[in-house]
Order: C-alpha cells, then sequence, then structure tokens
C-alpha cells in the first residue's frame, strides 16, 4: 500500500484551507491517467482512494487507519482498477457513523493481546466479555459492507485461537466440532457471515477442553513422579530433584501432588520408605542397617526410631514378630 500526502497551505489562524487542494475532481483526473498507464504498460491493476477532506498532521495515522479499513470495500469492476472518492457516495451510512465504526474496531484491535492473555490464564468469563464486544464489532463493519475491516478482527482471532489450540494438543477435540465452524475458523474470508457464529460455538469449547487437558496432563506427571520415587528411594527425593523430573515448577509440583493424590509429598516419599522397609524385613536376609540404607535412610538409628514411631515397634522387633509367627505355623 502506497499513501501520497497533499499538504496545502495554511490559513492565517492555522485552519486548513481546503480550497488549496486544487481541487479533488483535478486529482482524480491525474489518477485516472496512472490507472491506465499501470494496466496498459504494466498489465496492473491499482485502487486509489482519495479522501475528500484535508486533516491535520496530528490526526494522519488515524486517517490512514480508516482509509485502510475502508479500502475493503472499494468499488471493483471486472478485475479493473478504481479510484473512488471516500466518503463512498453510495454508501448508506454517514461518514461521521463510518469513521466512529472504524475506529472502534481499531481500538478493539489493540486488545487482542489482553483477550490472549485472558485465554492463557484461564480467565473465562474476562475473555468471552472481550471477545462479545470484538465480534459485535466485526458484525457491524459487515452490515456497513467493511468486510474488511472485519476480518481484521477475525483474522488476528483466528490465529489466536488456533495458536492455544496448537498449544495445548486440541486438535482432535476441534475436529469433533461441527465442518462449518471449523472451515470458518480456518478460513475468516471464505465465510465471514459464519465466523462470529464459530467463535461463539468453539470460544466456551476452549477453557473446557484445556481443563480436561490439564487435568490429564497433572495424573500423567504425578504418576511419573510415583513411579520415579518408588523406584529411587535410596537416592535425592528432594523437592527440586522431583521437579527436575515431572518438569514442573517445584512449588506447583507440591501443590499438585497434594490435589491429585490428596497427600502430601513428604508423607507419600516417607509412607513409601515405611512400606519398602516392611517388605524388605519381611521377605528379605538383609541386615537392618542395610535395609535402612535400601529404604532411603542414610543413618540406621534414625531410620529405627523413624520407623518405631511410624508402627509402634522397631524394626527389630517386627522381624521377630514375623518370625515367631512362621514359627507357629
Amino acid at each position: 500500500m502506497l499513501v501520497w500526502l497533499q499538504q496545502p497551505l495554511a490559513a492565517d489562524k492555522g485552519e486548513v484551507a481546503e480550497e488549496e487542494i486544487g481541487g479533488i475532481a483535478q486529482l482524480k483526473g491525474m489518477l485516472e491517467l496512472v490507472l491506465e498507464m499501470c494496466e496498459e504498460t504494466f498489465g496492473i491493476s491499482v485502487h486509489f482512494i482519495v479522501d475528500s477532506h484535508a486533516v491535520s498532521w496530528d490526526q494522519i495515522a488515524k486517517r490512514y487507519s480508516v482509509l485502510r479499513a475502508a479500502s475493503g470495500s472499494l468499488p471493483v469492476v471486472g478485475g479493473r482498477g478504481s479510484i473512488a472518492e471516500y466518503p463512498f457516495a453510495n454508501a448508506a451510512r454517514t461518514a461521521a457513523g463510518e469513521s466512529e465504526l472504524l475506529e472502534t474496531i481499531m481500538r478493539h484491535v489493540k486488545r487482542l493481546d489482553l483477550l490472549g492473555s485472558f485465554l492463557d490464564t484461564g480467565r473465562k468469563d474476562e475473555f468471552l466479555s472481550l471477545l462479545e464486544e470484538l465480534l459485535l464489532s466485526a458484525e457491524k463493519a459487515q452490515a456497513c459492507h467493511l468486510t474488511h475491516a472485519a476480518l481484521g478482527i477475525y483474522f488476528p482471532l483466528s490465529l489466536l485461537v488456533q495458536s492455544h489450540i496448537h498449544t495445548w494438543n486440541m486438535e482432535e477435540r476441534l475436529n469433533g466440532a461441527p465442518d462449518v465452524y471449523i472451515q470458518a475458523l480456518h478460513h475468516p474470508a471464505a465465510a465471514p457471515n459464519r465466523t462470529s457464529e464459530a467463535f461463539r460455538h468453539i470460544a466456551p469449547l476452549l477453557f473446557e477442553w484445556r481443563q480436561n487437558a490439564q487435568t490429564s496432563h497433572a495424573h500423567t506427571a504425578i504418576a511419573q513422579v510415583q513411579e520415579y520415587l518408588l523406584s529411587h528411594l535410596d537416592g535425592d527425593l528432594s523437592l527440586v530433584r522431583l521437579a527436575e523430573v515431572s518438569r514442573l515448577n517445584p512449588s506447583y509440583l507440591s501443590r499438585l501432588f497434594k490435589q491429585v493424590t490428596g497427600v502430601n509429598l513428604n508423607v507419600y516419599i516417607q509412607e513409601a520408605r515405611m512400606n519398602k522397609a516392611i517388605e524388605l524385613l519381611r521377605e528379605s536376609d538383609f541386615k537392618v542397617y542395610e535395609i535402612a540404607r535400601i529404604a532411603g535412610f542414610e543413618y540406621a538409628p534414625y531410620f529405627t526410631k523413624t520407623f518405631k514411631k511410624h508402627f509402634g515397634f522397631s524394626p527389630q522387633e517386627y522381624r521377630d514378630r514375623m518370625a515367631s509367627d512362621v514359627n507357629r505355623i
């Protein structure tokens, strides 16, 4: 997109003197020559929008955004280039109303990052509320034949949703949605009239799918931790080490373990060590100090003290009882 600026002389009080522009008709006549030359010499079609009103320098950026959004409704005939004066003569809306709508859309587009943060952090109500604002603006743009402006919302929304679906491996779940919604999500320009409907249908499901994915991932991670610690009772079972194994933040792992299993991680480890000690006392000929080491206790006296506190009798007493029971049989 190429922008040409034509600057008029300033009036005495700093106001723009539009009569100095040289006339819209004259400018459009010059552009007709450019259009014909491009088509005949280069074989390309070009489209021009001529703004019928001059604006001050500090308003140029805003005006550019309005004109760019409006370019989506340029009249195109037979694939040829075109020249249109803005606001378009065939528009069924006022210039002021259209400008206000386009500016609203531009403000909403700038809030897409906020929408993404709501999605990433699982803030469902805030996400759906802001999404509805965006979709209503897009629908108003379509009603005013500003399809290009509507797609300016739909395309980044589509990228946002598809990125989230990919990150959380939700592709299979998306395939369960109606085909028309999947098509609208992947190709908003192909069915802009169904795109808002598609987003309204899919958006709430994202949070449901994510919750299911998080639950599945959580159980998988905790199962991995449990398997690791049961086979490494005599090794490093610190929270930091287990966090490395599970690839989770240590504090998050601690909370998640309690949430999934119902017991604290330290309690689970201690219980696992005691169960291992009982098993070895009953089924092996290892000495008590050897069992202590295998169960993850560096010092045998500490193992004996912990064992007795847990079961109410010492390791040797337990072994003696087991031997006595066997002899009776």
